[in-house]
């Protein structure tokens, strides 16, 4: 499993010695710096409920802007943009009256590892969340794939 972690510091050796310091208490491993990058790709990502439209009609609209690729999953829908057609997609959905419940530019992981057991879920959310905490972190993306739940990112 491998976690994407976008960190911004004024102090470099600081921030890389407290980060190795957590995953390693963690039970886990830094890779080299950008190795993990191949495996998430940035896009931009809009979720929308099933209660805030009709999948035709998000569809249509979504792919006619620009969207390269829409998800219909049971608790909504998820539409997949290049970056730079996200915000002329994001406007086009809301235009038509239909609300997101969270649009943004983000890391998805191109390759998703399936994790198994209580035990493993709760060290990798354990993990995540300590790093989540950490004052130089702005995002951490994972390409764990929860059993009874999207993925956490």
């Amino acid at each position: 499993m491998a976690l994407l972690v976008e960190i911004s510091t004024d102090n470099r050796n600081r921030t890389a010695s407290e980060i190795r310091s957590l995953v390693t208490k963690h039970g886990g491993s830094i890779a080299t710096q950008n190795s993990v990058t191949r495996l998430f790709r940035r896009k931009g990502q809009v979720i929308v409920s099933r209660e805030s439209s009709s999948e035709d009609l998000l569809m249509e609209v979504a792919l006619e802007a620009g969207a390269e690729d829409f998800k219909a999953e049971p608790q909504g829908f998820e539409i997949i943009t290049d970056p730079s057609s996200f915000e002329t997609v994001h406007k086009a959905i809301e235009a038509k009256g239909i609300k997101a419940e969270a649009a943004s530019i983000t890391e998805l992981p191109t390759v998703t590892v399936p994790l198994a057991g209580d035990p493993a879920v709760s060290a990798v959310n354990k993990l995540i969340d300590a790093l989540e905490d950490h004052d130089d972190v702005k995002e951490v993306y994972s390409n764990a794939e929860f059993a009874d739940e999207v993925a956490k990112t």
